[in-house]
C-alpha cells in the first residue's frame, strides 16, 4: 500500500558511496573474478592478498559486507581506492577513518535527539520516526539531513523531519455482491471516518479481511488521496457462511442397551443475515430415548461503533425421566482481530428432578437433585486456523471458568435426616479448556493434535451438575453425552490424508482420564476411543463418516459394539 513516504538522500549519499562505486567499477559477468587488497602505495607490484569469487556480483556483495561490518564497528569514514581494473580483475586499496563514537541525530520538528550506532541508524532511528508519524497521520512523512557536523570523535547529523499535510480517513468505498454494512466494517477494520491516518492499521486490512468468513477479498484494498483525505476501496465479494449441519449415530444393540439406539441432531447457523456481523445459533439433538437437548444463542458485535459485542443464550436438556436442566446466560464479548474474542458473562442454572415418585422410601440422597446456581464466567475463543472445514496449519482455543454459589433446595419426598450433614450454599467453581492444533506433514498429510479438559468443584456434585462426554465432538466411540464427570482431561492424536477441496481421510485415537467425585468414592475411568472416518467435499455440501469402537473399564471391546456417525453440512 504506497504512502508517499521518502528519505532526503542529500546530506547521506556518502554513507552509499561505497556501494554506488562498487556497482560503477565491477560490471556483473558470470566468469571467475579476483579482487586485489592494496595496502601499499599504488607503485607496489606484489599484493597483500586476494580473494576470488565465481562473478564480479559475488565480488561486490563481498565488499558491501565488509563495509557494513566496518560501518557498525564504528568506522564510519571509509574510502575504496580503485587502482586498477580489467575485465576479471580488481585492485582496491581499503582506506579506514578512526573509529568514531555512535551518532547523534538532530532533527528540526522533533523535540528529543536520537542515539545509535551506525550500523542500526536506519532501523532503530529513522525508520521508527518515520512510523510514528505515518501511524499519527502524516503518511507523506519524511526525513532530510541538511548537514554533518564532526567534533571531539562524534558525530552530529542534523536534518528535517517534515510531516506533510495531515491526512484523515474518508468513508469507505465498497464495490461488490457483498452485503456488509458500512458501519460494521468501519468498526471491524478500527477505520473511522474523521480519524487520523494510520499506515499499520492500513496494512493489517487485507489479513482482517481474509478471515472474514462471509466475504472474500477479490483485489487488494486500494488507498486514494484526495486533498486531506483518503478513502479506502474494498472489492468484496460474497462468500457462502451460514449452514445447516445435522447427523445420524448409530449404536448397535448390546447387553446394555438391547436396541439399536438412534440419535441426531440438527443444527442451523445464520451467520451475517443483516450485514452486522451477527450470529444466530440454532441447535436441537437427541442423545438418548427420550434425552433431548435444545440450544438458542445470539451474538452481536461492535456496540455502538466501540470493539464490544453482546451476547445471550438459552440452553434447555431434559435426561428421559430424570431431570431436566435449563441455562440462561447473558454476557459481553471484547472483539480482537479476526472473529476472536474474550468474553465476560452471567449464567443461571436450574435444575429439577422429574419423576418424583420413585424418591420415596430412598434412605440416602438421589443420584441427581435440584439445584440453583448463579455463576459468573470468564472466558475467551482464538482461531488461529487457516480454514473452518478442512484447516492445514493454525491453532485453535476456547476456554471458559465460573465462579457462584450454589442452593440446593430440600426435596418434600425426602426425610430431614437425609439433610444433616449437607450445606443448602455452597460455592461452585468450573473451568473448560479446549485447544485444537493442525500442522501439515509433507504435501499430503495434516496431523491434528487436541487436548480437552474440565474440572468442577463445590462439595457433592450430583449427576445432572457434571460435564458431560462422549460423541462427535469429543470422545469419538461412545455414544453421544453418555459419560459423566466432575474432572476430566482427554486428547486426541489424528492423522489425516488431505484431498481434493475440503475432503480429508483419517485415522484417529482419542481418550483420556474422566473422574466422578461422590461421597461414598472416587470413580476413575479410562475411556479410549479409536476408528476412521472422513470427509468428502460435493457441489451439495460436505458429507461426514465416522466409524469407532471405544474401551471403558467395565466395557471392554465388542467388535459388534461399533459407532457409526454420519454428519452433513451445507453452506449458503
Amino acid at each position: 500500500m504506497a504512502t508517499g513516504t521518502g528519505i532526503g538522500t542529500r546530506g547521506l549519499a556518502f554513507i552509499l558511496s561505497t556501494l554506488s562505486l562498487v556497482s560503477a567499477v565491477v560490471r556483473a559477468q558470470t566468469r571467475p573474478f579476483v579482487v586485489y587488497f592494496q595496502d601499499g602505495p599504488s607503485e607496489r607490484k606484489s599484493p597483500s592478498h586476494f580473494l576470488r569469487f565465481r562473478d564480479s556480483a559475488e565480488a561486490a556483495r563481498h565488499l558491501q559486507l565488509q563495509a557494513q561490518r566496518l560501518w557498525s564497528s564504528g568506522h564510519f569514514f571509509i574510502r575504496y581506492d580503485t587502482l586498477k581494473h580489467s575485465i576479471d580483475t580488481l585492485r582496491l586499496r581499503l582506506i579506514v577513518g578512526p573509529r568514531t563514537a555512535p551518532p547523534i541525530v538532530v532533527l528540526r520538528g522533533e523535540q528529543k535527539a536520537c542515539a545509535t550506532d551506525w550500523h542500526h541508524l536506519f532501523t532503530r532511528c529513522i525508520i521508527p520516526l518515520l512510523e510514528k508519524k505515518e501511524n499519527s497521520g502524516y503518511p507523506f512523512a519524511r526525513i532530510e539531513i541538511d548537514s554533518i557536523g564532526y567534533t571531539a570523535n562524534r558525530t552530529v547529523l542534523h536534518g528535517l523531519l517534515d510531516g506533510g499535510p495531515l491526512i484523515l480517513m474518508d468513508t469507505l468505498e465498497l464495490v461488490g455482491n457483498a452485503r456488509l454494512a458500512r458501519q460494521f466494517l468501519e468498526a471491524y477494520l478500527d477505520l473511522r471516518p474523521g480519524s487520523r491516518y494510520r499506515e499499520a492499521t492500513l496494512r493489517r486490512t487485507r489479513q482482517l479481511l481474509e478471515r472474514l468468513p462471509f466475504a472474500t477479498l477479490a483485489q487488494p484494498p486500494r488507498v486514494a488521496f484526495l486533498d486531506s483525505l483518503a478513502r479506502l476501496q474494498l472489492h468484496l465479494q460474497r462468500k457462502p457462511s451460514s449452514s445447516v449441519y445435522g447427523f445420524l449415530g448409530l449404536a448397535p444393540a448390546s447387553p446394555f442397551n438391547p436396541r439399536l439406539l438412534l440419535m441426531g441432531e440438527l443444527r442451523l447457523a445464520l451467520y451475517h443475515a443483516l450485514g452486522y456481523g451477527e450470529s444466530v445459533d440454532l441447535e436441537w439433538r437427541r442423545l438418548h430415548v427420550q434425552t433431548q437437548s435444545l440450544r438458542f444463542a445470539l451474538a452481536w458485535p461492535y456496540l455502538l461503533h466501540t470493539p464490544l459485542g453482546a451476547e445471550g443464550q438459552f440452553d434447555f436438556y431434559r435426561k428421559d425421566s430424570s431431570f431436566q436442566n435449563v441455562q440462561l446466560a447473558v454476557g459481553l464479548r471484547y472483539l480482537l482481530p479476526g472473529q476472536n474474542f474474550v468474553r465476560i458473562g452471567y449464567q443461571r442454572f436450574i435444575s429439577r428432578l422429574i419423576d418424583r415418585k420413585s424418591l420415596a422410601g430412598l434412605t440416602t440422597l438421589p443420584s441427581a437433585h435440584d439445584a440453583l446456581m448463579d455463576l459468573f464466567q470468564v472466558g475467551c475463543f482464538w482461531d488461529g486456523s487457516d480454514s473452518r472445514l478442512n484447516p492445514t496449519r493454525g491453532v485453535l482455543v476456547q476456554a471458559e471458568t465460573s465462579l457462584g454459589r450454589r442452593t440446593m433446595p430440600r426435596l418434600g419426598e425426602l426425610p430431614d435426616s437425609l439433610y444433616e450433614e449437607v450445606p443448602f450454599r455452597q460455592p461452585f467453581w468450573s473451568g473448560q479448556i479446549r485447544t485444537d492444533a493442525f500442522a501439515p506433514a509433507g504435501k499430503l498429510f495434516v496431523v491434528r493434535t487436541g487436548f480437552m479438559g474440565g474440572m468442577a468443584i463445590s462439595g457433592r456434585l450430583f449427576q445432572n451438575q457434571l460435564f458431560r462426554l462422549g460423541g462427535l465432538r469429543n470422545l469419538r466411540g461412545f455414544n453421544e453425552e453418555s459419560l459423566f464427570a466432575a474432572t476430566y482431561a482427554c486428547a486426541v492424536l489424528e492423522p489425516r490424508l488431505r484431498l481434493e477441496g475440503n475432503s480429508f481421510a483419517c485415522a484417529f485415537v482419542n481418550g483420556g482420564y474422566i473422574l466422578q467425585r461422590r461421597p461414598e468414592a472416587f470413580m476413575p475411568d479410562w475411556p479410549v476411543g479409536f476408528g476412521l472416518g472422513g470427509a468428502l467435499d460435493t457441489r451439495a455440501g460436505q458429507v461426514e463418516l465416522y466409524y469407532a469402537y471405544g474401551i471403558q473399564k467395565n466395557a471392554p471391546l465388542r467388535w459388534r459394539e461399533a459407532k457409526i456417525h454420519l454428519g452433513y453440512r451445507a453452506l449458503f
